[in-house]
């Protein structure tokens, strides 16, 4: 079969899903680990301050003299830089998804994009990804949440522990099905939004067009990429972390909150930049693949890119497929 970039133009086994994702950051370094960590530093060097002011509010919980409004305070000013942070994470996360589909369409056409290229042929569709994953992920959370509630009226209405466990266990495991199902089904959104134009709403009815009949299928590869990303981050991360715990143990009796714990965030953002660096490129490269498979298998994509390859790139708009 015709094989004019990352992957050949046929149905990919599990083997050539994972190589492709490879393949595609080492046939374009620059582009794409250059971009993931511009976009991963940026957001650390916001992150990074955000968390060493909540350590400052956190020390006054270590104060004997501190009183209920001080740690109510405390608590609320961590919490609050907690969710600006993942805020941060998510959206920088979400646009450097859509950049890195944007650059892996072009290498399974054999070509290359620069950096700017794959701004110019995203940034139209920048804000609707967003939305689309904004509006996904509180559709998961709220599905999340429906688990929860059977606990709290069961725990409200006196029962029996032995039914609030079982109620909890049962309606826990179902949340978490639906969840995982819909996530499933939603997994495409972010290519087929950004490759093929289409309204934002109509991008949830396409990626579910694309996953339904090969679900499990799906469901597997994407666990096996997430089990291999979290493998890595683990690795990558680990001197790092080492480094950590080694400054902040060689101050005996410092304060858990003070410099020691400042220095050990400030490490870890290093850590997070250099994992997230390769993990990030290799996982939108995953489900990347996957949609340009599913497409391949249920539309004959296959003769389409292979006419496409054909022709010289026109930058810096993407294909609109």
């Amino acid at each position: 079969m015709p094989k004019p970039g990352v992957i050949p133009l046929r149905p990919l086994g599990v083997g050539e899903v994972l190589d492709g994702a490879i393949t595609y950051i080492r046939s374009n370094p620059v582009v794409t680990l250059g971009l993931s960590a511009v976009v991963i530093t940026i957001t650390q060097l916001i992150q990074v301050p955000i968390t060493i002011l909540a350590l400052g509010q956190l020390s006054t919980i270590a104060s004997p003299t501190a009183g209920i409004e001080q740690l109510a305070g405390a608590l609320s000013s961590t919490l609050g830089a907690a969710l600006i942070g993942g805020f941060i994470t998510f959206i920088a996360i979400t646009v450097l998804s859509g950049l890195l589909v944007v650059v892996l369409s072009q290498a399974v056409l054999g070509r290359r994009m620069s950096l700017g290229e794959a701004w110019a042929a995203t940034r139209s569709r920048v804000l609707g990804l967003i939305g689309l994953s904004l509006l996904s992920s509180v559709v998961l959370v709220a599905v999340l949440l429906t688990g929860v509630v059977p606990i709290v009226l069961t725990a409200a209405a006196d029962a029996p522990g032995g039914v609030v466990v079982l109620v909890g266990l049962v309606t826990m495991l179902g949340a978490f099905a639906a969840a995982a199902y819909i996530g499933v089904s939603w997994s495409m959104i972010t290519p087929a939004y950004v490759l093929e134009g289409i309204p934002a709403m109509a991008t949830f009815r396409r990626s579910h067009r694309l996953v339904r009949t090969q679900w499990w299928r799906i469901f597997g590869i994407l666990l096996l990429g997430g089990v291999l990303t979290a493998v890595v981050s683990g690795i990558l991360t680990f001197p790092f972390s080492l480094l950590g715990v080694g400054l902040s143990g060689s101050a005996p009796g410092a304060d858990p909150f003070a410099g020691p714990s400042v220095l050990t965030t400030i490490i870890g953002a290093v850590g997070t930049i250099v994992a997230s660096t390769v993990t990030a490129p290799f996982s939108a490269g995953i489900t990347g693949l996957l949609y340009f498979d599913q497409r391949i298998r249920r539309e004959a994509f296959d003769l389409e890119l292979a006419r496409a390859a054909q022709f010289p790139a026109v930058p810096p708009a993407p294909p609109q497929w």
